[in-house]
């Protein structure tokens, strides 16, 4: 088994493939803050794509490298009733960035710790 098909792997990759996707969308929104009347666009909360795709595979004993993308449609993301803000949607751009970084690190210490597991065995 491929230590990044790990049920924990899968999900911490597919959260930053999520949040890739939420700064695309997010910038998209600062783009358009000039234009009147620009209606606001978010992407569905990770919690739910995420159980949504969970379900998929929820009673099988392994996982195979196709069951571990999180699919992200144009139904995923929606248009809110509100206009875009400038200040707002900066200030959920660097939230998200944060996230990102900080989940990033999180897996550079996992795979740090894989490395110096596998260097210290006999």
């Amino acid at each position: 088994m491929k230590i990044s098909n790990t049920p924990l792997t899968a999900l911490i990759h597919q959260r930053l493939k999520y949040l890739s996707k939420r700064s695309e969308i997010l910038t998209g929104n600062i783009a358009r803050a000039d234009i009147p009347g620009a209606k606001r666009r978010e992407i569905r909360p990770f919690r739910e794509l995420a159980t949504q795709q969970t379900m998929k595979f929820l009673n099988q004993d392994t996982l195979h490298e196709e069951q571990c993308t999180l699919d992200i449609s144009q139904k995923d993301i929606q248009t809110e009733n509100r206009e875009i803000e400038r200040e707002m949607e900066i200030m959920e751009m660097n939230h998200n960035s944060l996230n990102h970084q900080a989940l990033l690190d999180i897996v550079s210490n996992f795979y740090k710790l894989y490395k110096y597991a596998i260097s210290r065995s006999g």
